[in-house]
């Protein structure tokens, strides 16, 4: 036992020491850290049983902002301090670990930002996706820590459909986007000053996130095309992008490979939106293991996370709760807390910032609000009458002004009929369709929009 306690105040020198350090968060190397806390563990020292999970009370959180972007979509830090996080437009900036949030800057038209990455500690980048308050999709670049992103929309050969992720690995800074049709892999090998974008239409319908291991190796994710259902998927490439494999199809169609985490030893987790699992790497994303969360949900998985190369959470990026394992995603047990999560970073062996409705945190010190209540109000899908003969009536309620799609594909992925495609304001649409055409059998509406995609069955009888 004394010797396990000699371990922990190494333990914490060590931490002490990296947070003295410039790093890349999700480039940090742990490995000493993970031994350390594995002989801790041994000698019987729990580094992990006083943690708790709390909202922090000083993050962003504001009315208008969450009715024109309902949740806080990507969070990025630059080192075990600082870090970003952008809200309808609004950049915010923590240098405490998130527990404290100072506003930067704002973009013109408080664009919907959907994905943040800095390759240092002033060069970063922020995509966005459209919605009501600019119809256009952007990228922009600040050279200045943040404090002023400026639009470099004129750099990409080709229309921004949306840029959902980004990552990078040096000055190679690569970004995929989910609205793409076709999907596309957008690459820059000198710190976004130059760009080439390649067409995934062979691969996949859309993509969501990515990550670069080096200059040439990357992973990406999103979902496949009508001849696989539109399942989730994840793609792999050695070459910089030239060809793509498919090391990973979910076995549930109509879902997205939504978020992935990496751990320095290759070891990584992927959640899928609209499925009742993930999947399991320990090879860089080679090859990946399905692996089942919870049957009953089948709901949208968002943010991920791992702690070492056993203990992992899942955030549920559409509701409450979180989904946590301890022995590598053999089994999983729902932690009633957090809404809307769909980033999460590891700053360290013992603290976890994860961004949503609000920002939240898994700490030893608890000095946030054990419990809180979602102010959003979801986007509605309604339809009837089910079973069908002549018309179907789909009514969409929009809670705020969104990208949309409105879709019915049958039952085994192919798609029947593409009812909307367009930035909408706020309201309630309601359209007839007629299937008397279409043989009788099983079929599914799908709305997506940029905050939440919902789906329902219905049944075609003659």
């Amino acid at each position: 036992m004394i010797l396990g306690l000699v371990l922990v105040l190494l333990f914490y020198i060590y931490t002490f020491a990296l947070n003295n350090l410039k790093v890349n968060f999700n480039k940090i190397n742990m490995n000493r850290t993970l031994k350390l806390i594995a002989l801790m563990m041994m000698f019987g020292v729990n580094a992990f049983s006083q943690n708790t999970w709390h909202q922090l009370p000083n993050s962003p959180y504001d009315t208008i902002q969450m009715i024109i972007q309902g949740r806080i979509d990507d969070l990025y830090f630059t080192n075990l301090t600082t870090g970003y996080i952008g809200l309808a437009g609004k950049i915010y900036k923590t240098t405490d670990k998130g527990d404290n949030w100072t506003l930067i800057d704002t973009l013109p038209h408080r664009d919907y930002i959907r994905s943040i990455e800095f390759i240092n500690d002033t060069v970063g980048f922020i995509g966005t996706i459209s919605t009501i308050t600019d119809t256009m999709a952007h990228l922009f670049k600040t050279t200045n820590g943040g404090y002023t992103f400026t639009k470099i929309d004129s750099l990409i050969p080709t229309h921004i459909d949306g840029i959902c992720g980004i990552s990078h690995y040096g000055n190679t800074v690569i970004a995929v986007g989910v609205y793409s049709e076709p999907p596309k892999f957008y690459k820059s090998i000198d710190a976004g000053n130059t760009w080439t974008v390649t067409s995934l239409s062979s691969y996949a319908a859309g993509m969501v996130d990515c990550y670069a291991f080096n200059d040439t190796t990357f992973v990406i994710s999103g979902h496949a095309d009508s001849t696989h259902a539109y399942s989730g998927i994840i793609l792999h490439t050695t070459n910089g992008g030239s060809t793509w494999n498919t090391v990973a199809l979910s076995n549930d169609p109509h879902s997205y490979v939504w978020k992935m985490f990496f751990l320095p030893d290759g070891t990584g987790m992927a959640s899928v939106e609209y499925s009742s699992s993930g999947f399991w790497t320990t090879d860089y994303g080679a090859t990946w293991q399905e692996v089942l969360i919870d049957t009953a949900l089948f709901d949208g998985y968002g943010a991920v996370a791992l702690l070492n190369d056993s203990v992992a959470w899942i955030g549920n990026q559409m509701g409450p709760g979180l989904w946590q394992t301890q022995d590598r995603g053999n089994t999983w047990n729902l932690v009633n807390f957090g809404e809307m999560e769909d980033r999460m970073v590891v700053l360290d062996s013992n603290i976890i910032v994860a961004a949503g409705e609000t920002i939240t945190k898994y700490s030893p010190t608890n000095t946030g609000i054990p419990t809180m209540v979602s102010k959003y109000k979801s986007h509605q899908l309604n339809i009837h009458p089910n079973p069908v003969k002549d018309n179907l009536t789909i009514k969409v309620n929009l809670v705020c002004g969104t990208n949309m799609l409105l879709d019915i594909f049958s039952d085994n992925g192919r798609l029947v009929n593409r009812i909307q495609k367009a930035v909408k304001p706020e309201g309630t649409y309601t359209y007839t369709i007629p299937v008397a055409s279409l043989p009788s059998g099983h079929y599914i509406v799908w709305l997506r929009t940029n905050e939440i995609h919902v789906s329902q069955k219905f049944e075609v009888v003659h």
